[in-house]
């Protein structure tokens, strides 16, 4: 239908469980599309260069009609130029756009670096110099199934990063679709692999005698020692340690909470054994001084595990860690209490016991376990 287009008129409208359309008599070409929903947008329409085009002027009621008004005469102002208003948005390359991405959001996230990673091993080698709004399902969905073939869980990652960076660039009307809408995420099993007891002693005494450096060496024996997140061991900082209590302030760890635990011995040694490398953080890059990646602490257990033939990643050392607690009769409040992880149960509100000190006794009775285990000669 084509009417002058009020305020009235477009804040009243309604679908009724129909699309439709609203033409403006006042300015030429610019419609007001509404869905059976309810949700308005404008757009602009014109013949252009011997083809029927269409731009997206914004969202209503983000974008008023006054402003949508102004924003098709100044587009057809620059179609009578020859300029076309989209231009940049078909300019913009997939590399420039998590350029911006990163320094608007990622940047202020924790995980900022591990997330940049992401795209910097998965996304932009496939699509960097391609322009943003070329993308389609399909280019997504090839990449995803590559990726998927040897780590589906990192697929759902690189899915779900793809997704937050085109919705954010929609925010800013710097594309007009996301070419993840519709790709689902995929199934992923549970990763449930325990070490043995023998297995255990096994890789201790195959860190000692390998190449690694002091720093990953002890990172791997500390994180067994305390069951801690890989991640947040590599990232401990001297001024968090205090006597034998190690604090973690809050938005430092993955549940945003602040979490504190009583180093047990073991824990303690490794982290001595740093001090000489003059570094703020307790387990410091050889190269940089900054924190070690996690990806060192992967190589090293491929590198490692290869050797002694033992299949294992470094979050397999937590896992072994909480497994034998239960195996004790610890209670899963206070392996959580270890672990970090927050309660969300409803007991949890009315329980406010904090199990610092039976955490802590849990932790002393595993690193005596682990004295046990690794006391045999040839370990280092």
């Amino acid at each position: 239908m084509k009417v002058r287009l009020t305020d009235r008129f477009v804040r009243g409208l309604r679908a009724d469980g129909k699309a439709g359309e609203a033409w403006d008599t006042l300015v030429e070409g610019l419609c007001l599309r509404f869905s059976k929903t309810g949700r308005k947008s404008w757009t602009l329409r014109k013949r252009w260069l011997g083809q029927n085009r269409r731009w997206n002027l914004g969202k209503y009621p983000d974008v008023s009609l006054q402003e949508a008004r102004a924003r098709a005469r100044e587009a057809l102002a620059g179609l009578a130029h020859g300029e076309d208003p989209n231009q940049e948005k078909r300019d913009l390359t997939v590399r420039e756009l998590v350029d911006r991405f990163d320094e608007d959001h990622l940047q202020k996230l924790k995980s900022h670096r591990e997330v940049r990673r992401v795209f910097t091993r998965y996304v932009l080698p496939k699509f960097g110099p391609r322009p943003a709004a070329s993308l389609t399902r399909r280019d997504v969905i090839q990449v995803l199934d590559q990726i998927a073939q040897r780590a589906p869980s990192m697929s759902n990652r690189v899915r779900a990063w793809i997704s937050v960076l085109y919705n954010w660039a929609l925010e800013r009307d710097l594309v007009e679709t996301s070419p993840v809408v519709g790709i689902r995420k995929r199934r992923e099993r549970s990763r449930d692999r325990v070490l043995s007891q023998r297995e255990l002693a096994t890789l201790w005494r195959a860190w000692g005698e390998s190449e690694l450096h002091e720093s990953t060496r002890s990172a791997l024996r500390c994180l067994l020692a305390t069951g801690q997140r890989p991640g947040e061991i590599l990232r401990m900082e001297r001024s968090q340690i205090d006597g034998a209590c190690w604090r973690q302030p809050a938005g430092w760890t993955k549940s945003g909470r602040a979490h504190s635990i009583e180093l047990p011995p073991v824990a303690l040694e490794q982290i001595e054994r740093c001090e000489h490398l003059a570094s703020p953080f307790v387990f410091p890059s050889e190269r940089t001084g900054r924190p070690l990646n996690i990806n060192t602490l992967s190589r090293a257990a491929r590198r490692v595990g290869g050797r002694v033939e033992i299949s294992w990643r470094p979050h397999d050392l937590r896992r072994t860690v909480a497994t034998w607690m239960g195996s004790q009769g610890y209670q899963r409040q206070v392996i959580a209490r270890v672990l970090g992880h927050a309660d969300n149960a409803v007991t949890a509100i009315y329980d406010r016991h904090r199990y610092d000190q039976e955490a802590a006794d849990a932790l002393r009775d595993w690193n005596a376990h682990l004295r046990t285990l690794t006391s045999q000669p040839g370990r280092r």
